[in-house]
């Protein structure tokens, strides 16, 4: 499941490279996968 979540992330940042939402998509990927990471963090 976590690889086809990456490849949709890839395959949406190849068609929409300069998007925000694909900026916030990734944020809120790493935060989910990294329970107590401050969201700061990736600011």
């Amino acid at each position: 499941m976590t690889i086809s979540l990456i490849n949709g992330l890839q395959a949406q940042w190849l068609f929409d490279r300069d998007s925000v939402k694909v900026e916030y998509a990734i944020r809120q990927f790493f935060l989910s996968v990294i329970p107590g990471l401050p969201g700061e963090a990736f600011s």
